[in-house]
C-alpha cells in the first residue's frame, strides 16, 4: 500500500503500530455526557461492525482465506487498494445522532474522498434526520456517499437511508449455501444451513425434542439461558425457535445442558432465508416454515427422531431461488412513505455469506450465557457475513 495523499489530514488515536499505510485514522466519537454507555472511549472495535463493513469495502486482498474450510480462495473488499479510516460512532448501546454528525464533519475535514456509512435507522423527515444532514454537508463539499438500505424488511416503506443524495445500497443473495440437512424419522429431509463442521457427528438418529412442548418456562422454546433446567435434553436434538438471543448463544445454552445437537427454527418473517451461523456443537438452522413440521412431527410420534446430514462443502441448490429473486428478506422495500415522490440511486449487490474479517477484540459486556460454553479464540482471520450490505 502506498503511504495516505498529502491531502490527509486526519490522526490515528491507536497505538503507533496499529495504524498503518492501510489503516491511516481511527478516531472516537462516542460522547461521554453521562449516558450508560459501554465504550472504553477508543476507537477500538468493540463489537465487530465496523471492522466486518471495513474490510467489505476497502479489505486487502487476503490469500488462502477460509471460514472452517468453506470459501476458500483470495479475500477482497470492493477497493482492496484503498485507504482506510475509521470513526467510531456506536457502542452496543447507542448510535447517537450528534456523534455520528460530529464524526462525519471531521472525515469531510481530514480529507476523505468516500463515506461509507452501514447505519441506518426508520427514515424520518430529512430536516430531523442525522444522517441526511450529515451526509448532504459531505457530498456538497465533494464527498461521495454509500449509505447501507438497512437491515428491515420485507414490509413496504423499509428502504433507510433514502435521501436522494447517498447512493443507497442493498444486498443480494448468491447461491452460496453451506448445507446442515434435517433428516426427521418419518424420513424427511428439510433444507438447513450451518458454518459448524464437527470432526465427527454420530450419524445414527438421535431423539429429537422441543423444550416449548415440555415446559411452561418463559422462554424455554427460544431455549435462554437458564430455562432447560429440568428439561432432558441430554444426547438429544434440541429444537429451538430464534428469538430473544442469537443462534450461537442458543448453541452454547444447549451444549451446556447436554445436548447432542440443536435445530433452530428462523423468525417467521424470514421466509426461507438462512444465517449460516458457526456454533458451538453440531446445529442446523431451518426456514419457520420446516421447524413448525419438525413441531408437528415431534407431536405426532411418542418416539420423535432425528440427525443432521452435513455436506463437505459449499453448494449450489434450488432453495437459493426461493429468496424473491435472489433478494434476503431484509432486502427493504421502498414506498415514498413521506408523501414525496423522489428521485432515487439505489444499487444491489451480493452481501449474503460473503468472507470479511473479523475483529480481535471482544468487549467483556457483551451478553452471553454464564460461564460460556464457547471457548474458541475470537482472533479469526475471515468470518461469514450472514447479514450484510456491500457499500
Amino acid at each position: 500500500m502506498p503511504p495516505p495523499p498529502a491531502k490527509w489530514k486526519g490522526r490515528c488515536d491507536l497505538k503507533a503500530s496499529a495504524c498503518n499505510n492501510k489503516l491511516i485514522g481511527a478516531r472516537s466519537f462516542i460522547n461521554h455526557d453521562g449516558r450508560d454507555r459501554r465504550s472504553t472511549g477508543t476507537p477500538v472495535d468493540e463489537e465487530g461492525h465496523g471492522t466486518h463493513t471495513s474490510s467489505t469495502a476497502a479489505g486487502a486482498f487476503v490469500k488462502r482465506a477460509n471460514v472452517n474450510g468453506f470459501a476458500p480462495g483470495v479475500a477482497a473488499g470492493m477497493a482492496p487498494r484503498a485507504h482506510i479510516a475509521a470513526y467510531k460512532v456506536c457502542d452496543e448501546i447507542a448510535c447517537m445522532g450528534h456523534d455520528m454528525l460530529a464524526a462525519m464533519d471531521a472525515a469531510v475535514d481530514d480529507g476523505v474522498d468516500v463515506l461509507s456509512f452501514s447505519i441506518s435507522a426508520d427514515p424520518i423527515p430529512f430536516h430531523s434526520d442525522p444522517i441526511a444532514q450529515g451526509t448532504f454537508n459531505a457530498i456538497g463539499k465533494g464527498v461521495f456517499i454509500s449509505c447501507s438500505a438497512g437491515n428491515e424488511g420485507p414490509d413496504p416503506g423499509s428502504v433507510n437511508n433514502d435521501a436522494p443524495w447517498v447512493l443507497t445500497v442493498g444486498a443480494s443473495t448468491t447461491d452460496r449455501l453451506f448445507l446442515a440437512s434435517v433428516k426427521l424419522g418419518n424420513g424427511r429431509k428439510l433444507y438447513g444451513e450451518s458454518l459448524h463442521r464437527p470432526r465427527s457427528f454420530n450419524p445414527k438418529m438421535l431423539p429429537l425434542v422441543y423444550p416449548g412442548f415440555v415446559t411452561a418456562k418463559d422462554g424455554a422454546y427460544m431455549c435462554i439461558n437458564g430455562t432447560l433446567d429440568g428439561v432432558d435434553v441430554r444426547g438429544k436434538l434440541v429444537l429451538c425457535q430464534l428469538g430473544v438471543i442469537d443462534s450461537v448463544q442458543m448453541s452454547e445454552v444447549v451444549k451446556k445442558a447436554g445436548g447432542a445437537g440443536m435445530i433452530v427454527m428462523n423468525y417467521p418473517v424470514d421466509g426461507y432465508t438462512i444465517i449460516a451461523d458457526d456454533h458451538v456443537l453440531p446445529t442446523s438452522m431451518v426456514p419457520y416454515a420446516y421447524g413448525l413440521e419438525i413441531q408437528a412431527y415431534i407431536n405426532s410420534t411418542s418416539t420423535p427422531i432425528a440427525n443432521i446430514i452435513y455436506h463437505a462443502k459449499e453448494v449450489s441448490n434450488w432453495e437459493a431461488k426461493v429468496e424473491a429473486q435472489g433478494v434476503k428478506k431484509y432486502k427493504a422495500l421502498r414506498d415514498f412513505k413521506k408523501g414525496l415522490a423522489r428521485l432515487r440511486h439505489n444499487s444491489l449487490a451480493f452481501g449474503y455469506d460473503l468472507a470479511m474479517s473479523r475483529a480481535k477484540y471482544d468487549h467483556p459486556d457483551i451478553e452471553l450465557p454464564e460461564n460460556p460454553i464457547d471457548k474458541r479464540p475470537t482472533n479469526d482471520e475471515v468470518m461469514i457475513s450472514s447479514s450484510d450490505i456491500v457499500d
